[in-house]
C-alpha cells in the first residue's frame, strides 16, 4: 500500500508455500489442488464429493494424511513417490515398510521410485506421465513435494539467507534488530549439531515463544527436540529426534495391535530418534530420555534389519 511503519524489533514469521514442481507449471487444471490453508482443504474437500479417484503426488505425511482421509470418505487413492521408500527423510526403512502396509490395507496404491514428468490434462480427468513412460489417470490430483520458505522480504532487506532466514540460537537474524522464527527460519539446533529448519506447527509456536522471550531481553537459546505427530486411520504417530539418521533400529511392541516403539542408534550407538505408534506411556520416557542425550535400556526390545 505505500504505508510505512517503524520497529524497534522487527519479526518476520513469513512461513512458507507449497513448492510448484517444474512440470506443473504450465497447466491451469481445476482439478489439481494443493494444500496449505484451510481455503485449499475446503475446497478439495467440495471436490472429492464427486471423485472417484485421486491421484496423490508426494509420499511424505501430507500426502499419506490425506490418502488415509480420502479413503475414509470410500475415494480411491494413488500415491506417487520419488524415492524408492515412504517418508525416507524422517523414518528408517523398518518405519517405513510399516508406513506403507497400513495405508494398502485400507486400500491406498502406490507407485514408488518414479518421478514425474509432465501433467495430463483432460476434460475429465487428470493425469501425469513418469519418467518411465507409464502414466497414471484420475479424477483429481493433490501436488504435495514439499514446501519453501518465504524469504523474498528478508532477501530485500539484505538479511543472510540460506534455506530460509539464517538465525542464531535466540533467533536474531544477520540484523540484531530483527528476528525469525517458525517454518521460515533457518537454526542452529543443538540435537542435530547442524543448522536446521522445522516444517511443524510445535515448531512455529515453541520458538516464536522462545524467541519473543529474547527479544524482550531474556537469555534464552531455543533448544527444543525435534518432534511431530501425525494422525493415520485410527492410529497416532509421534516423531522426536532424527530417527532417519539410524545405523540400527531396535523395536519394542506396546500393548495394543500395531502399537509400539521404534528406537534409532546412531553409528556412535548412541539413540538418536525415536517413533511412537499408540504408545504414549512408552514413548514420554524414550523422548525425555532423548532430549537429556542419557541412555535409553533396550534389554529385550528386538533388532529390526536395516537394508
Amino acid at each position: 500500500s505505500g504505508r510505512e511503519a517503524s520497529y524497534h524489533r522487527l519479526f518476520l514469521t513469513t512461513g512458507s508455500e507449497p513448492r510448484i514442481p517444474d512440470w506443473m507449471s504450465a497447466s491451469r487444471s481445476e482439478r489439481i489442488h494443493m494444500l496449505r490453508t484451510i481455503d485449499d482443504a475446503s475446497a478439495l474437500r467440495a471436490a472429492l464429493a464427486s471423485t472417484a479417484h485421486l491421484l496423490i503426488v508426494g509420499g511424505g505425511w501430507i500426502g499419506l494424511e490425506v490418502a488415509a482421509s480420502v479413503r475414509g470418505l470410500g475415494v480411491a487413492a494413488t500415491v506417487i513417490e520419488s524415492e524408492p521408500r515412504l517418508c525416507q527423510r524422517s523414518v528408517p526403512e523398518p518405519f517405513s515398510h510399516w508406513l506403507r502396509a497400513l495405508p494398502e490395507r485400507h486400500g491406498v496404491s502406490f507407485v514408488k521410485g518414479k518421478t514425474v514428468e509432465n501433467v495430463i490434462d483432460g476434460e475429465h480427468h487428470v493425469g501425469v506421465l513418469l519418467d518411465d513412460g507409464s502414466s497414471c489417470i484420475a479424477d483429481r490430483l493433490l501436488v504435495c513435494v514439499g514446501a519453501v520458505p518465504h524469504i523474498a522480504l528478508a532477501e530485500r532487506a539484505g538479511l543472510d539467507v540460506g534455506n530460509g532466514i539464517v538465525v542464531d540460537e535466540s533467533g536474531r537474524t544477520s540484523d540484531p534488530n530483527i528476528y525469525a522464527a517458525g517454518d521460515v527460519a533457518n537454526f542452529p539446533c543443538s540435537f542435530a549439531g547442524c543448522a536446521t529448519r522445522r516444517e511443524s506447527w510445535a515448531n512455529a509456536q515453541n520458538q516464536a515463544i522462545a524467541v519473543a522471550k529474547a527479544a524482550l531481553g531474556q537469555t534464552i537459546c531455543y533448544s527444543d527436540l525435534p518432534w511431530l505427530w501425525a494422525d493415520q486411520y485410527h492410529h497416532n504417530i509421534q516423531i522426536a529426534g532424527l530417527p532417519e539418521r539410524a545405523d540400527k533400529v531396535v523395536f519394542t511392541a506396546g500393548t495394543e495391535p500395531l502399537s509400539g516403539v521404534w528406537l534409532s542408534i546412531d553409528a556412535e550407538h548412541q539413540p538418536c530418534g525415536a517413533i511412537g505408534v499408540d504408545a504414549p506411556k512408552a514413548f514420554r520416557p524414550v523422548m525425555k530420555s532423548l532430549k537429556n542425550r542419557n541412555s535409553i535400556d533396550v534389554t529385550g526390545w528386538e533388532s529390526l534389519d536395516l537394508r
